[in-house]
């Protein structure tokens, strides 16, 4: 089918706000895969289709005045008048004849033409004044409709009306929206850019497929199908300069992976992010390699993976007193677990999914007694965890200050081998923590259950290249992971000796699998099931139950890395 529009939008006022929210290192020229100058300083820029050949090339909007051209080579297509100076500007195919086109939102009015400079033919209202306006095939028909973005939620029309046809967050107040089809899939999604951070779904929901840092903060950022190929890529319009790309940058997009709602798929290496080292950011750059025991049966897991193969359920007294229909496997909406859908989040017993309401967490209700709260209940047939570990991304923290990195590691179940089995459970967070010294590794921090953390030099730890091969002088810290319970090890001699926790012992090897964490990275704080404060795991008759994840201001690295 003949590609159609990115819907990419331009607004004249709203493109300005977030800018300054921190400042980036400029992903500029040097790794523009081409660039061009096109129209003066202060003009809006736009990407479009605008003789139908397939491909997406520039156009620039003055004052009421349109300028739109069919090449890269500054050459002025055609120019005519649409709009007002105060409206939102906006571009699209919304007729299916892969030509676009272009329309106006004044206030909650939308304008759309069918031609270059014609008159409005479809005139509706949708939105609320004051919203942000987005464009998109957003259902595959090939034809581009309305949205509008308000508080970070996104409200997705399929028609010429007022009727919604999705609604989801994504992003912040602040963000700069951009539209494409990132995949090749015929459907658009959305992406943010913050400051120069941008974070894409190949989905309709808050799941990011991809992230990375282009440009400054004070860029517009545009995509579309610069070269044919039916995939939409990025760039950004500095003035009258324009740096764009045909790829995304190296080792930020694995096809093979699925990328669609759902999903949850980081990947690190992006060229020009912020806090440099070498070509990574730098939690990528020390991100860990992560050394399983040869004999393990209980493997890391994605964390959206897990929901999708759990219930949810709170139980009264280890009564599940509430598990409806809807909160069954396979129905569960990652959001409604965490904090940014507010009272729409799940509900029962008068909490909410996002309270601490994880059973024998301290520090809970005074209204739940030991056993109550929501949890999260695998179905057994999962517990072994996810073998194929590029699809498991590690999570870290890294606070803006700087002032370390905390790399967290979930697994779908922690099995023990003594007493019959009663410390197992599903669900199992583990970490390990970087002290950072004027944006240089100083320690390492490693975690055992109920343990103080053995807090290491750098100098003194194991170290291994971007291939995961020993090298001294490597960026990349080696942890040993226990078999079944999965404490973090500097060492593997150290694997052996008593756990503090109930004087068990658990092995480490050198010889299993070897988790190179790098690969496949999430910002923690960043997923839509942040804040859930359930149990990651069934209540067990054996007084077990899953653990709190990472939670805000829980669970912190050594207050001298703070």
């Amino acid at each position: 089918m003949k590609r159609r529009t990115t819907g990419i939008q331009v607004v004249v006022v709203s493109l300005a706000l977030g800018a300054g929210l921190f400042t980036a290192p400029a992903a500029s020229a040097d790794v523009a895969e081409f660039s061009f100058v096109y129209g003066n300083p202060g003009d809006i820029g736009v990407m479009g289709d605008w003789d139908g050949n397939g491909t997406d090339t520039p156009g620039v909007i003055r004052g009421d005045t349109w300028w739109l051209s069919n090449d890269f080579n500054a050459n002025v297509a055609r120019t005519f008048k649409y709009g007002v100076s105060g409206d939102q500007f906006v571009a699209g195919d919304w007729n299916g004849d892969g030509i676009d086109t272009p329309g106006v939102v004044r206030g909650n009015t939308w304008y759309l033409s069918d031609s270059f400079g014609g008159s409005g033919d479809h005139v509706f209202t949708y939105g609320n004044p004051g919203d942000f306006a987005v464009v998109g095939d957003w259902d595959a028909d090939g034809t581009d409709r309305p949205g509008v973005i308000r508080n970070g939620v996104w409200w997705l029309s399929n028609g010429f009306d007022a009727v919604v046809a999705t609604s989801f967050p994504f992003g912040l107040l602040g963000d700069k929206p951009v539209v494409g089809d990132w995949d090749n899939d015929g459907r658009d999604t959305p992406g943010v850019v913050r400051s120069a951070e941008w974070f894409i779904s190949n989905g309709l929901g808050d799941d990011r497929s991809l992230t990375f840092v282009y440009g400054y903060a004070g860029d517009r950022p545009l995509a579309g199908d610069f070269n044919g190929d039916g995939s939409d890529t990025f760039g950004v319009q500095r003035d009258q300069w324009w740096y764009m790309r045909n790829t995304f940058p190296e080792g930020s997009y694995d096809p093979t992976v699925p990328m669609s709602n759902n999903t949850e798929v980081y990947a690190s290496g992006s060229t020009g992010d912020r806090t440099l080292q070498g070509t990574q950011p730098i939690w990528a750059t020390l991100a860990p390699m992560v050394r399983l025991h040869p004999d393990e049966t209980a493997f890391p897991a994605s964390p959206g993976w897990f929901i999708n193969n759990s219930r949810l359920s709170f139980s009264r007294e280890n009564a599940l007193d509430h598990d409806p229909p809807e909160w069954g496997v396979g129905r569960l909406d990652w959001g409604k677990l965490g904090k940014r859908y507010g009272t729409n989040a799940y509900f029962a017993d008068g909490h909410y999914a996002w309270e601490v309401t994880r059973p024998w967490e301290s520090g809970r209700a005074s209204d739940l007694s030991e056993q109550d709260g929501f949890f999260l209940n695998l179905v057994n047939d999962f517990r072994g965890g996810q073998t194929n570990l590029g699809g498991v991304p590690v999570y870290y923290e890294y606070p803006r200050s700087g002032e370390y990195i905390q790399y967290w590691f979930f697994y779908a179940y922690n099995r023990t081998f003594q007493d019959s089995e009663n410390f197992s459970h599903e669900g199992d967070w583990e970490r390990i923590a970087i002290d950072l010294e004027n944006g240089q590794p100083k320690r390492v921090a490693y975690y055992r259950h109920n343990c103080e953390p053995v807090v290491l030099p750098w100098s003194g730890i194991e170290k291994v290249d971007g291939y995961g091969n020993p090298e001294p002088n490597g960026t990349h810290p080696v942890t040993y992971s226990a078999l079944g319970r999965h404490g973090n090890y500097a060492f593997v001699e150290s694997g052996s000796k008593n756990h503090c926790a109930f004087g068990l012992t658990y092995d480490t090897v050198g010889a299993g699998t070897r988790w190179r964490t790098w690969n496949r990275m999430a910002s923690l704080n960043s997923r839509s099931w942040y804040n859930f404060g359930g149990a990651w795991g069934e209540v067990s008759t054996k007084n077990t139950t899953g653990p709190l994840a990472p939670y805000p201001q829980r669970k912190l690295p050594p207050d001298s890395f703070r």
